[in-house]
């Protein structure tokens, strides 16, 4: 019964933590200044992305191809 219950506790958290993979935005409301990690190449050639380390806002940018 103990496990039943603990189970039922991690569950929405591990849900959670599911879907706030790359790309994916956490809904955070409270206002806040993004803090971007670094650049990364994407899996498009030519373009970077970075993501806000708060809510996980994308961000693009070009760059240039040889």
């Amino acid at each position: 019964m103990k496990k039943c219950r603990i189970l039922a506790l991690l569950l929405p958290l591990l849900l959670l933590c599911s879907c706030a993979g790359e790309g994916q935005p956490i809904p955070y409301e409270q206002p806040h200044e993004h803090t971007f990690g670094y650049w990364q190449d994407s899996t498009d050639e030519g373009i970077q992305v970075r993501y806000c380390k708060i809510c996980r806002l994308e961000q693009t940018r070009e760059i240039p191809t040889e």
